[in-house]
């Protein structure tokens, strides 16, 4: 203030010069309520940062040296009052909260502050308001809980993260396997069941939660052992060896074992169509049979016929059950005939005729039979028979008769 003093008489007044006075200081009054404008994190492109503006206090009532940003969780949290910022005053009336992390639950989304003007006498303090910040990742997810398993599938039980720092609206249940992530299972159940998952597998399971599109967090993971189931895929022997009456062959185990492979078959049977004939022959398939049986994966059949297919399959086991592979034909190789038995004769009063169907065992394809008479040829072809007429001279005595055969191996 200014004052000055004056003097007057009857005949007139008169006036000192003006001297300057200052009162003391006393605390600010009327701060006003600051404005709260949520806007993005930067970095993050999260909501979670506040811009206030405010206005000077209606009264400062001295010097204002600097402003100060409280903030508390609720109304009710009077004890929880915290210094967010100290802003000392430069005429700028507006600042920038960031990251406003608060413990406990969803209430992490709701803000009161209210801003204090301070002066050498005291402060006034604004009213407080409500602020609420846009969803973060939450924090403290937890590992899944399995609940049960079998070969393919397994259901998992899904707590609610410590802090969820929003709604959590998403759960992703998923598998790492060295640096590569598989998602198994997604949606907002707190139990899950995940499926399609590989028998007598061993799986790292973890969990992710979600309360926004890009406000995901992952938890740690736990081990999951899928049960074991019967073994597939049984891929067919491969040929390594092969002769006129035996074979060898090899195999692996099961693509999927789906265990512990303890054994495998190796089955057997003689196949149809049989090796090519000039002439082809009735065929019937033989019965199957068991030649090996342990834990090798190779085996020598022997004891086969020359010039013969057959086929084989290999069917593999664990505790579980077992599976078998297609078959695979192979044929053996040719060996010189054989004789077997004498032919047959018969004739009536006409016709004189041979059967030697079962006099030889080909081992090879049969290029021709020759049946002679008295050393004179009078049949060469494939068929295993032959007619031949009776005649005056062949009615008188015996003559002799003679079969040859021929193959490729001849």
């Amino acid at each position: 203030y200014e004052v000055r003093v004056e003097a007057c008489t009857v005949l007139g007044c008169s006036s000192s010069d003006w001297s300057s006075v200052l009162t003391l200081e006393a605390p600010p009054a009327g701060q006003p309520a600051p404005l709260l404008d949520l806007t993005s994190d930067p970095p993050t492109g999260l909501r979670t940062s506040f811009l206030l503006t405010w206005s000077p206090p209606a009264q400062s009532n001295g010097r204002i040296l600097h402003y100060e940003v409280y903030r508390r969780q609720s109304a009710l949290d009077t004890d929880k009052t915290e210094l967010v910022l100290e802003r000392p005053f430069n005429g700028d009336r507006y600042m920038s909260l960031e990251n406003l992390t608060v413990e406990g639950g969803l209430r992490w989304m709701d803000n009161m502050l209210c801003v204090w003007a301070v002066n050498s006498a005291g402060y006034a303090s604004s009213p407080w308001v409500s602020g609420r910040t846009g969803p973060a990742p939450p924090q403290g997810v937890g590992v899944p809980v399995v609940l049960d398993v079998s070969a393919t599938s397994a259901v998992v039980g899904i707590s609610p993260p410590a802090q969820p720092n929003g709604i959590v609206s998403l759960f992703r249940v998923f598998s790492v396997d060295q640096n590569n992530r598989t998602l198994l299972s997604e949606g907002t159940s707190h139990q899950q069941t995940l499926h399609g998952l590989r028998p007598y597998t061993q799986y790292w399971v973890g969990v992710e939660a979600c309360t926004c599109y890009q406000c995901c967090s992952r938890g740690p993971v736990r081990e999951l052992h899928t049960l074991a189931a019967p073994p597939a895929d049984q891929r067919p022997p491969r040929l390594i060896t092969l002769t006129s009456r035996s074979v060898q062959v090899e195999w692996n185990e099961p693509v999927a074992p789906n265990g512990v492979i303890d054994s495998c078959e190796l089955h057997l049977r003689s196949s149809c169509p049989p090796p090519p004939q000039p002439i082809p022959s009735a065929c019937t398939e033989g019965p199957t049979e068991i030649c090996f049986f342990g834990k090798k994966w190779s085996y020598n059949v022997t004891g086969l016929q020359p010039y013969s297919t057959y086929e084989l399959s290999v069917a593999c086991f664990n505790n579980m059950g077992s599976t078998a592979s297609n078959w695979t034909a192979v044929s053996t190789l040719s060996e010189p005939p054989q004789y077997v038995s004498p032919f047959s004769v018969d004739s009536n009063l006409t016709v004189i005729w041979l059967d030697w169907t079962g006099t030889f065992s080909l081992n090879g394809y049969l290029k021709e039979y020759t049946v002679t008479e008295s050393q004179l040829r009078v049949y060469t072809g494939f068929y295993s028979y032959l007619h031949i007429p009776r005649t005056s001279q062949k009615s008188e005595g015996a003559h002799t008769k003679h079969l040859d055969i021929l193959h490729d191996n001849l």
